[in-house]
């Protein structure tokens, strides 16, 4: 059991920061207020211009646990995140996002579970999510979302139960939980797609098992007036792109690009195919409707050269064919 602080393995929160003024001020002393007291909260501020850096500085100088940089210039928001890693030595790290906030908890359960179980790479608890005034999004699918189980050592079972079976979502969220630090360096962050968070947490599906705090401990702001396409242009910019299709070729490439060997990478995608395909309900969401509305509606003209490279033809037209007929045997 957790007791002395001072023993305790040091954890790292990674707080990467921009035009976050609004909310910072409830995010930061909700970490603050954690009951796990031996970490350090690094924040990285990617030159925000509402005043979130001269609130950060005044909390920095009420307390030594908080540790600031401040970019230059803009470098992105892909940068930031990396950045708030990069900086920690802890032998646990979590992201915190500027608008979250979580009870007083949660980092204590989640080292806990951490380090009774050394086979899992990270921990995490249930969601609530809430809207600009704090209130619980009362829409079915929010209100209703849990975390599936993935704790289970068999990959393929953790695939299945990534891709939400039943869910219409991937268990994404899982990113703002506890890792061991050493496991974020073997995730590939340099990815510039719609859901790229839903990329970098399957890769670590199939690094290792999660384990779940069985609380609700933690609260994930979501702005209700933003739209799809408001999400598009922070990835795109004026890009004209389908944002399921592109989401789809990075994780065939990340698949493609692991360290597993031939066979277990065939396997890998077999189940993947099966997850999203029959298990789970997520390209019969919106989103993937979306792409094609959006062709629909635009009569766009598209190159798809552009989106799956000349030298990866040949690799997504095995893939095509290894999906087509996967679909007929199981139909």
């Amino acid at each position: 059991m957790l007791i002395d602080n001072n023993k305790n393995p040091l954890v790292s929160i990674g707080l990467p920061a921009y035009n976050g003024a609004q909310y910072i001020r409830e995010a930061v002393d909700s970490l603050l207020a954690q009951d796990y007291d031996h970490f350090e909260l690094i924040i990285s501020d990617n030159c925000s211009n509402d005043g979130t850096w001269e609130i950060l500085k005044e909390y920095s100088l009420k307390d030594h646990r908080i540790k600031l940089s401040q970019n230059e210039k803009n470098m992105g928001a892909n940068y930031n995140f990396i950045r708030v890693h990069e900086l920690s030595k802890g032998k646990y790290f979590m992201w915190a996002a500027h608008d979250d906030k979580w009870e007083p908890s949660y980092i204590r359960e989640c080292v806990l579970k951490l380090e009774e179980n050394p086979n899992a790479i990270l921990c995490s608890t249930d969601i609530y999510f809430i809207d600009e005034n704090n209130k619980p999004l009362t829409n079915h699918y929010w209100s209703t979302y849990k975390l599936n189980d993935l704790s289970m050592e068999n990959i393929d079972e953790r695939i299945i139960n990534y891709w939400g079976r039943g869910y219409s979502h991937p268990m994404n969220h899982y990113i703002y939980g506890l890792y061991r630090y050493e496991i974020i360096k073997q995730l590939n962050f340099d990815i510039t797609c719609y859901g790229n968070d839903v990329v970098i947490m399957f890769e670590a599906t199939l690094l290792g098992l999660f384990e779940k705090v069985p609380h609700t401990l933690n609260y994930y702001r979501i702005a209700i007036n933003n739209t799809i396409d408001d999400m598009l242009i922070k990835v795109y910019g004026d890009n004209i792109i389908f944002p399921m299709t592109d989401l789809f070729k990075n994780l065939i490439k990340m698949i493609c690009k692991s360290s597993f060997n031939l066979i277990k990478k065939i396997k890998i995608f077999k189940t993947f195919f099966k997850a999203i395909f029959i298990e789970s309900s997520w390209f019969k969401t919106e989103h993937y409707r979306y792409d094609v509305n959006r062709y629909l509606s635009s009569k766009l003209k598209r190159d798809y050269k552009s989106i799956f490279h000349r030298k990866d033809l040949l690799v997504y037209y095995i893939i095509l064919r290894i999906v087509i007929r996967f679909i007929k045997r199981y139909k």
